[in-house]
């Protein structure tokens, strides 16, 4: 049986080990999901380039997950049109990463995903709002996967060159707040900070992994 960068090496996907080296971490928390009916959501069809092929990572997906429903979303019509006509067994659909009734929606029609890849825009205040939107539809034990977290340091990205930034503008900043979070609302003994606004779905979150331009969180 194939490692999932075999796989993504034959698709040529930029997240495997040549590029950006993400999918050996990546089986470390998938594995466990590989043979279970599940549904796979990621943000962000991609490009066609010199070295990458549009796409490439949801058929990487596909044949991981051979059990799993897979489904892609992309803000530019021409490629979900373009991808969906090619019919490979996986669902396109049209949506802005933000945009979170149509998630809904789909969570309404079809059940809760166990884990969902955010490889859209990379613009800070989109990701964030992402995340807040989509975490809350995961299954229970599912992961929510955001890439490319070096943009969090790019100014053309939302970013911020300086990492001590505390104002969670950026995806980096705003990670590391919800572990204080996280750790504020299992205080037992006192309340958390009054002034400190703690959204309901931290109550949800086993936990917050950091990698190399990765960070992967895991639902309760």
């Amino acid at each position: 049986m194939k490692s999932l960068d075999q796989i993504g090496l034959n698709y040529r996907t930029d997240k495997s080990s040549p590029y950006h080296n993400y999918l050996v971490t990546y089986e470390q928390y998938f594995e466990e999901f590989r043979d279970q009916f599940i549904q796979v959501w990621e943000l962000g069809i991609g490009d066609i380039t010199s070295e990458n092929r549009e796409g490439e990572s949801g058929l990487m997906w596909r044949d991981y997950f051979t059990n799993g429903q897979v489904s892609v979303f992309d803000n530019d019509p021409v490629k979900v049109e373009r991808w969906s006509l090619k019919k490979h067994g996986i669902s396109a659909y049209l949506a802005d990463q933000t945009d979170k009734t149509r998630f809904e929606n789909l969570v309404t029609r079809h059940g809760r995903p166990a884990i969902i890849i955010d490889d859209a825009s990379h613009i800070q205040k989109n990701t964030i709002q992402s995340f807040q939107n989509l975490f809350p539809l995961l299954k229970s034990g599912g992961l929510y996967c955001i890439e490319d977290v070096i943009t969090s340091y790019w100014p053309d990205w939302g970013g911020n060159i300086d990492y001590y930034d505390n104002s969670n503008t950026t995806i980096m900043s705003y990670m590391l707040d919800l572990c204080h979070l996280v750790n504020f609302k299992r205080q037992e003994t006192f309340n958390p900070p009054q002034n400190r606004l703690i959204p309901d779905f931290i109550k949800e979150i086993d936990s917050i992994h950091f990698h190399h331009s990765q960070i992967i969180i895991k639902k309760k």
